[in-house]
């Protein structure tokens, strides 16, 4: 094969290692796009997706979601908390919630109701039966 030859299909086949790639890279892009465009986390045990009205779903059928426990001075020493910022105060045992237009954290009140954990003996020195309300 003379010398021309072989630069003319050395360079067809660069040209097409070329395209090929960008026909590669032409999908990942429009996928990654798509994903990102999306902006809804749902993090469950069913990959389910997100509920259309939440930006984050958390879903779990024998599991909760645990909330940041700081002390009562690290709450306090939370610079510009955002609007309704939800954390667990680990001096008091209480939920607080940050009112920005109040600039102050609400204590997040609890109702009458009590759950007992499955296999916690709340009975174990007493005579009681565990009280169950919801």
């Amino acid at each position: 094969m003379p010398l021309r030859g072989i630069i003319q299909s050395s360079i067809q086949i660069n040209m097409i290692n070329i395209i090929m790639k960008k026909l590669l890279v032409l999908p990942a892009v429009v996928v990654w796009f798509i994903t990102a465009s999306y902006a809804q986390v749902s993090v469950s045990n069913d990959n389910s997706l997100p509920d259309h009205s939440a930006m984050l779903e958390v879903k779990s059928f024998n599991k909760g979601v645990l909330i940041s426990r700081l002390t009562h001075d690290s709450i306090a020493q939370i610079t510009n908390p955002a609007n309704g910022l939800l954390v667990f105060c680990t001096s008091n045992n209480k939920f607080y919630a940050y009112d920005a237009s109040s600039n102050v954290w609400r204590e997040i009140a609890y109702g009458p109701g009590t759950i007992t954990p499955a296999g916690y003996d709340c009975c174990r020195n007493c005579n009681r039966q565990p009280v169950y309300r919801v």
